[in-house]
């Protein structure tokens, strides 16, 4: 079944690529890539976060990733939840107040958690993810209409980020889709 709505932003995160965003864009997006990555430091410090990781950790396996403002790593999951729980857990990050969303609470640490995991991507891809996956998730806000029937942050985050993996996994429209 066809949906152009879905087919429309499945194109937009194929289609899409670092030529194609504005030099304002891209100075934009570094600035909030270092004031999200600021507040994820920040966020070490809330005594939740130190009880989140050993928790995290215990469940999954892989790869040893930074766990940001600490002196340690953790396997992909836990290093990505953690982080991301750094960054939203002093309210200090982005958000797009008429969509509803933080997305780059969600959207940040995952994609620094692959680019970690894979050691393959370039400053140029990370931008232009990051901005796909900001515009999903905004858009996805945006687009609820209705007083919340789901928790807005979370689930256009988790789709932002998702939008982003599939931007640097270099995904088709397809195998987007099945993700």
């Amino acid at each position: 079944m066809s949906s152009p709505v879905r087919d429309a932003i499945l194109d937009h995160i194929a289609r899409t690529d670092f030529a194609a965003l504005p030099v304002q864009v891209v100075a934009a997006t570094k600035a909030v890539v270092l004031d999200t990555f600021a507040c994820g430091i920040a966020g070490s410090t809330d005594p939740v976060a130190a009880k989140l990781l050993p928790t995290a950790h215990s469940r999954h396996g892989g790869p040893s990733l930074p766990v940001w403002g600490r002196a340690t790593t953790a396997p992909a999951f836990a290093a990505a939840m953690t982080n991301a729980y750094q960054v939203h857990g002093l309210e200090y990050a982005a958000v797009h107040e008429r969509a509803t969303v933080h997305s780059m609470s969600a959207i940040f640490p995952t994609v620094m958690a692959y680019a970690d995991m894979t050691g393959a991507v370039t400053g140029k891809a990370l931008i232009a993810a990051i901005n796909i996956g900001n515009d999903v998730a905004c858009l996805l806000g945006l687009a609820a209409t209705q007083g919340a029937r789901f928790f807005r942050p979370g689930v256009c985050g988790a789709l932002g980020a998702t939008a982003a993996i599939a931007k640097l996994a270099k995904l088709d429209c397809t195998q987007t889709m099945n993700l």
